[in-house]
C-alpha cells in the first residue's frame, strides 16, 4: 500500500509545475529525484481516493496515509497535502513512510508519517538505503537535520549524507549507522537550536562510543545549513570543514564546561557535576580517560588541555605485599654433638622434655612429646623398646642418655 502511494506521489511530480520549480530551484536533478524517489502530493482532501478504490480501509489509516476525524462522524482525509514527498526506506529499501515539505508558508513545514507497526521515527534514517554503498566507500557517515539537507548534498558530492526524522537523534539510530562505518560526523547549524541539537546526539552517541570509533560535531556558521554552505563557499571548504570537526570527547568537555568558570574550584566541580550524567552511559574502558569527569579537579586543568588521542593513562604502581611472618618459630639448639656422644640430662627432666637438645639439622623440630608421625597419627614403639623404660621410670639425676637410643626413641621431621 505504501508503494502504490509513493509511486502515485511521483507520477504527481510530473505533472506538477511547482513542485519541479521547487527541485530545480533548489539544484536538484533528475537523476537524484529518481534516486530518492521524490514526489508530490497534489492540493485535495480525498487525492487518495483515485488510487484506492476503497477509501474506507482500515489499512489507509494504519499506514498514516489518511486521518479519520471521529468528532465528524468519522470522516476521512488524506494527511499529505500539497507538499513534496520524500519516500522513507528501510535498509531493504522497502517504502515505510512518508516526510513532506510544504510548498508556501503553510504550518508545519515538514510534516512525517505517524508512528506505525512499520514506522518509527528512533529508529529510522532518511537515506540510508541511497547512501549505504557511499558510507562505505569514503568510510563515514554524515547526519543532517533535514531531508532536503541529504537531497543536496548528495547533489552536491557527498552521497554519504543521511538524516534523522524530525527527532533527536538517538542511541538506535547511532547503533544503525555504526553496522556501514566506524566513523561518523554530525553536521549542525551554529545557532543555540543547532547546539541544542548537538548535545541531544552527545547523549545517543555515549553509549555506543568506544576507543575504535570515530564519532565528531560539525558546527556551520548560523547563517548556514549544509546546502547554503556548500553553495557559497564550495565542496573543498564543507570537505575541510569535515576534516576539522570536534571529536567527541572534546565536545562533551566542551559542553560540560558551559557556563562553568574554570579558573575557581567551584568552577571546575559544577563541571564535574555537569560532566558526570554524560559520562555514565559510555563503556568501560571508552577513550580512554577522555571522558573522565575527574579532569577539572585536576590541576592547571583546561579545556585545551583535553587529549583527543585514544592513549591510555600509565599503569599505576602497585604495593609490595609484606612478607609474612613464619608459620613455624625455630627453636633455638646447641650445637650437635658428635654421634654417638651422650648428652645430659637436667635433673627431674623427662627426656621428652629436652628432646628439642637432640637436633641432628637446623629446620628440625622433635615431636617426642605428643609420639606423632607426619600423618598425625600416634605411632606406639613395638614391646621391649627402650622408650617404655624411659616412661616407667624418669631418669636419675645425672643419668646421661646416648645419643643413639634418642634417635630411635623419637623422630624427627622437617618443617
Amino acid at each position: 500500500m505504501l508503494e502504490k502511494a509513493a509511486e502515485a506521489y511521483r507520477q504527481q511530480l510530473r505533472i506538477s509545475p511547482r513542485a519541479v520549480a521547487y527541485f530545480k530551484g533548489r539544484g536538484v536533478s533528475g537523476a537524484v529525484a529518481k534516486r530518492y524517489g521524490l514526489g508530490y502530493a497534489p492540493e485535495g482532501w480525498r487525492s487518495l481516493a483515485s488510487v484506492f478504490p476503497h477509501y474506507d480501509d482500515p489499512l489507509l489509516e494504519e499506514s498514516g496515509l489518511v486521518i479519520v476525524n471521529d468528532e465528524d462522524g468519522g470522516k476521512r482525509y488524506d494527511r499529505f497535502r500539497d507538499r513534496v514527498m520524500f519516500p522513507i526506506r528501510n535498509v531493504k529499501g522497502e517504502c515505510i513512510g512518508f516526510g513532506g515539505r510544504v510548498l508556501g508558508d503553510d504550518k508545519p513545514k515538514y510534516l512525517n508519517s505517524p508512528e506505525t507497526p512499520v514506522f518509527h521515527k528512533g529508529r529510522e534514517l532518511y537515506g540510508l538505503f541511497e547512501a549505504r554503498t557511499a558510507i562505505r566507500e569514503q568510510g563515514f557517515a554524515l547526519v543532517t537535520e533535514g531531508y532536503m539537507d541529504v537531497v543536496a548534498l548528495a547533489q552536491l558530492g557527498f552521497p554519504n549524507a543521511v538524516a534523522t526524522l524530525g527527532t533527536a537523534c538517538t542511541p538506535e539510530h547511532v547503533q544503525k549507522l555504526l553496522r556501514f562505518t566506524e566513523s561518523v560526523v554530525f553536521s549542525f547549524d551554529g545557532d543555540a537550536a543547532g547546539r541544542r541539537a548537538a548535545r541531544k546526539a552527545l547523549d545517543g552517541a555515549l553509549p555506543h562510543a568506544s576507543d575504535t570509533r570515530s564519532i565528531k560535531f560539525l558546527f556551520l556558521p548560523p547563517e548556514h545549513d549544509p546546502d547554503s554552505f556548500v553553495r557559497a563557499h564550495g565542496s573543498d571548504a564543507f570537505a575541510r570543514h569535515i576534516g576539522d570537526a570536534v571529536p567527541l570527547s572534546r565536545f562533551l568537555i566542551e559542553a560540560a564546561s558551559e557556563g562553568c568558570d574554570l579558573g575557581t574550584a567551584e568552577g571546575r566541580a559544577h563541571m564535574a557535576s555537569n560532566a558526570r550524567p554524560c559520562g555514565a552511559p559510555c563503556p568501560t574502558g571508552c577513550c580512554g580517560a577522555r571522558c573522565s569527569p575527574n579532569w577539572p579537579s585536576r590541576p592547571n586543568w583546561t579545556p585545551t588541555s583535553c587529549p583527543t588521542s585514544g592513549a591510555r593513562p600509565p599503569p599505576r604502581r602497585q604495593r609490595a605485599t609484606p612478607a609474612r611472618a613464619p608459620r613455624t618459630v625455630l627453636l633455638p639448639h646447641p650445637p650437635m654433638s658428635p654421634r654417638g656422644a651422650c648428652l645430659p640430662i637436667p635433673a627431674g627432666k623427662h627426656p621428652a622434655a629436652v628432646a628439642h637438645t637432640v637436633h641432628p639439622r637446623n629446620r628440625l623440630i622433635a615431636r617426642a612429646a605428643t609420639g606423632k608421625g607426619a600423618a598425625g597419627k600416634r605411632r606406639t614403639p613395638p614391646p621391649g623398646h627402650p622408650s617404655h623404660a624411659c616412661r616407667a621410670r624418669p631418669p636419675p639425676a645425672a643419668q646421661t642418655m646416648p645419643h643413639g637410643c634418642c634417635c630411635r626413641t623419637w623422630r624427627f621431621w622437617k618443617t
